[in-house]
């Protein structure tokens, strides 16, 4: 992730930095795989049973990725780094990986091509948002020059 990059969260800013304090130290990459322990009920995500955000941090912390525990688990089942998650990890594997996979956006979407606005105002307008637009005081701007 670029350190440049600043989202707005509760119109507050949220940086890379910000992010690994809030998350101990996981990267946004390893998010996914923090979804996929923890799941998210938003979205409905279900995640591994039994594993919550501590969990999964110290998974991450150690292993880096869901997929390199699960190998470890498989590789090693006696290994005391994962007493207290094994059972329930090799139990959840299949539905973990399948929330990472779930957590995971797209990034290989083919590019949308301009659309002219005028087109898009008449279909916006036959739905009624012009006038709704007009109501809430949101300023409707055409792309003409």
């Amino acid at each position: 992730m670029d350190p440049n990059i600043v989202q707005l969260v509760e119109d507050e800013p949220f940086d890379l930095k910000m992010f690994m304090q809030k998350y101990d130290g996981i990267t946004p990459t390893q998010f996914i795989d923090y979804k996929g322990y923890c799941g998210d009920t938003s979205d409905n995500i279900p995640g591994v049973t039994g594993i919550g955000p501590k969990g999964a941090i110290e998974l991450l912390k150690t292993y880096g990725s869901m997929e390199a525990a699960v190998s470890e688990i498989n590789r090693k089942k006696d290994d005391p780094k994962l007493k207290g998650v094994e059972k329930k990890l090799l139990m959840g594997s299949e539905s973990g990986l399948l929330s990472r996979e779930l957590a995971t956006i797209l990034l290989d979407v083919p590019e949308m091509k301009a659309v002219a606005w005028e087109d898009l105002a008449i279909k916006i307008n036959r739905s009624g948002y012009l006038e709704m637009m007009a109501e809430l005081e949101i300023e409707v701007k055409s792309n003409a020059a």
